[in-house]
């Protein structure tokens, strides 16, 4: 991660626009159990400009499964990735939980 983004990401913080309620349900976020799949999804997601073929062939899972995913993050933080705003809240949340990590 490069400083402007490192400064980016704080300047976000610090503004309050990502609610600490939303950080606090990221953080105990799972996909069956696991955080790690969680975050491996979502950035393959992001990375995929929201491209869902192209997101599951990236973790090498079939659609399906990454669909299945999604909605186990949808149900576990209450925002839906495939919502273009709250994409963005879980893209900078996970962002900074990584940072602070």
């Amino acid at each position: 991660m490069s400083f402007e983004q490192v400064q980016f990401i704080s300047a976000i913080a610090n503004s309050k626009l990502i609610i600490p309620d939303t950080l606090e349900r990221l953080r105990n976020a799972t996909i069956d159990g696991d955080q790690d799949e969680l975050f491996k999804t979502l950035d393959a997601f992001i990375d995929a400009n929201g491209n869902l073929v192209h997101a599951a062939t990236n973790l090498h899972i079939h659609r399906n499964t990454l669909s299945y995913q999604l909605n186990k993050i949808h149900e576990e933080t209450g925002l839906n990735p495939r919502n273009f705003k709250d994409l963005v809240e879980l893209y900078i949340g996970s962002l900074l939980i990584k940072l602070n990590s």
